[in-house]
């Protein structure tokens, strides 16, 4: 009889592991994917001017003229403070823009905030974001020193005049000035 009970135990317990394992499974349920899009603070919705910015035809004989020329910048950024820096261009000097006739001869030009009639520059902006050496330091960004702009996370447009002084009897030919960056900085 001793034998019979040990076999029957014996049983009980393989049926009873074979039935656990069984509902002591697994199965895969699939994964899940996390994700999250980090956008830049600031986006430029439009640049009317880029590229090449026609300020007309004008003698070289007429006398002393100021050519104005305006382009629009529409931003938006999110709600922090930002600058947008203005370059000096390919010919600056240590104190102004300069159009090239692409030979020996100079105009000097400004750009100007339009709704302030102030110079605009990159005056602190390397600081500020290490973005490379500024060019026009001798003139604060939009809105002042950076960050001088407090970000809405709507649109925002700025104006800026592009003015050329022409002085009487300069060398006729093409003027312009190649790499005026606007940079936004945050």
């Amino acid at each position: 009889m001793k034998k019979q009970f040990l076999l029957l135990a014996a049983g009980a317990i393989l049926l009873t592991a074979s039935i656990q394992s069984s509902f002591a499974a697994s199965a895969s349920g699939g994964s899940v994917n996390y994700q999250v899009v980090l956008n830049p603070g600031c986006t430029v919705n439009s640049f009317s001017g880029g590229g090449n910015f026609d300020l007309g035809n004008h003698s070289s004989v007429g006398g002393d003229q100021t050519v104005p020329g305006v382009i629009n910048l529409d931003i938006t950024c999110a709600t922090m403070t930002y600058g947008i820096c203005v370059s000096g261009g390919t010919h600056y000097t240590a104190s102004t823009r300069r159009l090239n006739d692409g030979g020996t001869n100079y105009l000097d030009y400004d750009l100007l905030d339009a709704s302030n009639d102030t110079p605009v520059g990159d005056k602190g902006c390397n600081d500020f974001a290490s973005i490379g050496v500024d060019t026009a330091a001798w003139a604060d960004p939009f809105g002042g020193p950076v960050p001088g702009i407090n970000g809405t996370l709507g649109s925002q447009t700025f104006s800026m005049y592009a003015i050329v002084t022409i002085p009487s009897n300069s060398a006729p030919g093409n003027y312009s000035d190649d790499g005026v960056q606007l940079t936004i900085v945050w």
